[in-house]
């Protein structure tokens, strides 16, 4: 029983810590996110752009519940989901950096890129609450 508790306290200290660096980086990037909605098509695209991620973040946590209901283990899915945010992030940090080069221009590919950002950063600004909410309350 001992080792089955360790176990379990470790997957909470892992979601907590993934918690806290998804939200530290939520946090910092809400200025980027901010910013990427005014030159993607400025404020008047934006309540389109809002009824669009409020669509996607409502079909992800559908996704998530019934990913939940079919495996049951709310710490290992909670994990993964926080290890994927951060990857995801990490694919958005180096197309930004690889946009650089390019100097503000918001076409093609970089509008597409920064429309994507957006709507991730809408969806990871509650997907992770959630997730690490269900897993405290186990």
């Amino acid at each position: 029983a001992g080792t089955s508790e360790r176990t379990k306290s470790s997957k909470k200290w892992t979601a907590g810590s993934f918690f806290a660096l998804v939200m530290l980086s939520l946090y910092l990037l809400q200025p980027v996110k901010d910013s990427v909605a005014v030159h993607i098509g400025g404020t008047q695209r934006l309540p389109a752009v809002f009824l669009f991620s409020l669509l996607l973040t409502v079909g992800c946590d559908q996704i998530y519940g019934a990913v939940l209901r079919s495996q049951g283990d709310p710490l290992a899915l909670a994990a993964l989901v926080y290890k994927l945010l951060c990857g995801v992030l990490l694919c958005f940090c180096a197309l930004f950096f690889s946009a650089w080069q390019y100097e503000g221009e918001w076409e093609g590919g970089a509008r597409a890129g920064g429309v994507a950002f957006f709507m991730w950063m809408a969806v990871q600004s509650l997907l992770p609450t959630v997730l690490f909410w269900s897993c405290m309350v186990d």
